[in-house]
């Protein structure tokens, strides 16, 4: 049995929000985030007009080094084009 989180992206805060246990609404603290099986998960996002994704919680368990990376690699460039626009004279 796959068990998912139920995952929104909230496009004005850009932040992660979570599907509580029991469809009691969102969180965006992932520890409070409730486990769906696939089924459940599916209809979620089927009800939510594709809003909420399920994501496998073996995936998530496998992401932390990789988005880890991502991120640095990210901070890093946006510090390169910062620079770039305010040059020290």
């Amino acid at each position: 049995m796959t068990e998912c989180l139920i995952f929104r992206s909230e496009g004005s805060h850009d932040k992660a929000m979570w599907w509580r246990p029991n469809s009691q609404g969102y969180t965006y603290n992932i520890s409070e985030a409730g486990i769906y099986n696939l089924e459940e998960a599916t209809r979620i996002q089927i009800n939510s007009m594709g809003e909420d994704f399920p994501v496998p919680v073996s995936a998530l368990l496998a992401m932390p080094m990789q988005l880890m990376v991502e991120a640095y690699q990210i901070l890093n460039w946006r510090k390169e084009m910062e620079g770039a626009k305010n040059p020290v004279a």
